[in-house]
């Protein structure tokens, strides 16, 4: 699991049977390394950007654990009118349901579709390779 108290907690608080251990790097659990571990638990815009790296992993966010995690925009100190347009920018994007859309081709992957190969004179007319 990341190692981040707040995210401890949460895991705990959710999965009070797991036993948890706090790892630095998922990278040695990717390689096959960590053998004593069953799984990762991780944020899925972090556990996202590791299956790029790792591509025959992928994330999973179960439909019925909803967590919120908090996210802060770092902002110029006491430029308020930037601040209020920021605050509103996000709220719009949550209420109009774009935060959602984006989260979900992203970081779910939807709307991902397999790529075909294009056509060629080798595979498709001469067939000497599949």
């Amino acid at each position: 699991m990341q190692s981040d108290p707040a995210f401890t907690r949460w895991v705990q608080r959710d999965f009070p049977l797991a036993k948890i251990v706090d790892i630095s790097s998922p990278r040695a659990y990717l390689r096959g390394e960590r053998d004593d571990l069953n799984a990762i638990v991780y944020s899925a815009e972090g556990g996202s950007g590791w299956t790029l790296l790792y591509p025959d992993y992928s994330i999973v966010v179960p439909d019925d654990v909803r967590a919120k995690l908090m996210m802060g925009y770092p902002l110029p100190n006491g430029d308020n009118e930037w601040s209020r347009f920021i605050s509103t920018w996000v709220e719009m994007s949550m209420k109009n349901g774009t935060v959602d859309r984006l989260f979900s081709h992203w970081i779910r992957g939807g709307g991902a579709k397999p790529v075909e190969p294009r056509w060629s004179v080798i595979r498709d007319v001469l067939h000497w390779v599949d």
